[in-house]
């Protein structure tokens, strides 16, 4: 029952859909308990580089020099107040200034875009689905990185602070992918295209992997989604639904024997 109440009161997005989609037990703890997880350097770099690149698009400059100038404070300013230890937030650190000239070496062409860009824009719609013969309204949401609406199109760029993948792994193709990436732009796709704002014109969602490779790349990678694509991910949103209010969720497990949070609910007694 309290699992029903978080989700219909708080809705869903595609990290708990991930999460569901990844084990069971880790919707739970992650998703519905929220169990509080201390910050991590691969986390705190995230959220360094996403607002440094939204200080970028609303920035009036936006030339090489003015670009990494922006990520260098930005960063800065981030990790002054962060939680992870002194050691972690050092590496971290280095890494990410290490690379910002870098990276707006390879992302002035992307900034310079033109048309209208909202930063952390956040997006909310409905699904409908059905459990045990009756219609479940659930809200969706998601907070795109960025927004950027030209006269045909609206483009999606969601940031990822690695190198890039290739499009087989990012599908989930590849034998250690999950999927959750390509599952993600399919679901920012869905979203937007529901939104009365957004529903006139093409949507075009895209991942920019921020970290450069060996060649000094961020590259922006964006895959065609078709209408099976959205079904399937409507299929997994219901297979969700049904999950939570019949409550099998609560004995389900996922393949990984090492998982922590499979582990975690073997210890309680439903």
């Amino acid at each position: 029952e309290y699992a029903k109440r978080v989700l219909s009161e708080n809705g869903l997005s595609v990290t708990a859909l991930n999460h569901f989609m990844n084990c069971p037990s880790e919707f739970l703890y992650k998703s519905i308990l929220k169990v509080p997880e201390s910050p991590t350097p691969s986390s705190e770099k995230g959220i360094a580089m996403h607002k440094a690149l939204a200080e970028v698009w609303q920035s009036k400059e936006k030339n090489t020099s003015s670009i990494a100038n922006i990520i260098n404070k930005s960063i800065k300013d981030y990790f002054k107040n962060s939680l992870i230890n002194l050691t972690d937030k050092e590496v971290v650190l280095d890494e990410l200034i290490t690379n910002a000239p870098r990276v707006a070496v390879a992302l002035t062409e992307h900034f310079v875009q033109e048309g209208k860009i909202f930063t952390e824009k956040w997006i909310e719609g409905s699904f409908l689905g059905k459990y045990d013969k009756k219609e479940i309204t659930l809200k969706i949401h998601g907070q795109m990185d960025a927004i950027l609406e030209t006269e045909k199109k609206v483009l999606v760029f969601d940031y990822k602070t690695r190198e890039a993948l290739s499009v087989n792994a990012i599908k989930g193709e590849t034998k250690d992918s999950d999927g959750n990436y390509f599952r993600q732009l399919i679901f920012y796709k869905r979203l937007l295209s529901a939104n009365s704002f957004y529903s006139e014109k093409e949507i075009e969602p895209a991942l920019v992997f921020v970290k450069p490779d060996l060649k000094g790349r961020c590259p922006t990678i964006t895959l065609p989604i078709s209408k099976e694509d959205i079904e399937r991910v409507n299929m997994e949103i219901n297979a969700l639904i049904q999950s939570v209010y019949s409550g099998d969720f609560l004995n389900q497990s996922c393949d990984n024997k090492d998982c922590e949070y499979c582990t975690y609910r073997k210890l309680w007694s439903f």
